[in-house]
């Protein structure tokens, strides 16, 4: 996962989105799971009473969920548009749903606080190194067992922020969108360690390179 190059981007599409959004205060949820959107839209109607104008991004895991999870968020009265249909958040979005396919390096690059999905349920959490890269202020849920080592580097230097349930989601969503200051301090500590680990199979490789050779050499003779 270090030794993965940054998510890719589309320029126009960042532009896009960026003239959309006109500095509304937002964040993201990345590759969300069944019964965590619910969860996001809990958090976003807490954050929204304190934070006017506040947009919130979801990006399920499998976007072929867009629509049903639309329908679900909808029926709360909260407003919800979904990009699949060709749709830019508008003033009264509340809620934008990115479900479309090798999006999620644009939609990363357009929010400075990213909340890893997969971890409000029980599937393991997912990748935190691609926001990292792109200097995010990561959140995560209970459930991070599938990254449990890089969560712990993470965690180590002060570059995320464990979050129990919805609340305190809200709330940590809240505090960092309040507060540049602590928001950079998280980005600049999470991309410090995705940076000291970048290229860590070629220096493994580098290293073991003399042995594998002298092994192959033994071998033939």
């Amino acid at each position: 996962k270090f030794s993965a190059e940054p998510l890719p981007v589309d320029a126009q599409a960042l532009a896009a989105l960026r003239q959309a959004v006109d500095g509304r205060p937002l964040w993201l949820a990345a590759s969300t799971h069944d019964g965590e959107e619910v969860r996001c839209a809990e958090a976003h109607r807490q954050i929204a009473a304190t934070t006017p104008d506040l947009l919130t991004i979801i990006v399920p895991r499998h976007p072929a969920r867009g629509p049903a999870i639309a329908d679900g968020i909808g029926g709360s009265g909260l407003t919800v548009a979904l990009r699949s249909t060709g749709a830019l958040p508008e003033a009264g979005s509340d809620i934008y749903i990115s479900d479309t396919m090798g999006e999620m390096g644009t939609m990363l690059r357009l929010a400075l606080i990213v909340f890893i999905g997969g971890s409000l349920v029980p599937h393991g959490g997912h990748n935190p190194v691609e926001p990292a890269q792109l200097d995010s202020a990561i959140l995560y849920g209970p459930h991070m067992g599938n990254f449990a080592e890089i969560t712990g580097q993470l965690d180590a230097v002060g570059g995320s922020v464990p979050v129990a349930d919805a609340a305190g989601l809200g709330e940590a969503v809240a505090r960092l969108l309040s507060d540049d200051a602590e928001r950079d301090r998280l980005a600049e500590a999470a991309g410090g360690v995705a940076a000291r680990n970048a290229g860590v199979i070629d220096r493994m490789m580098d290293a073991l390179g003399p042995l594998l050779g002298s092994g192959a050499a033994d071998e033939a003779a």
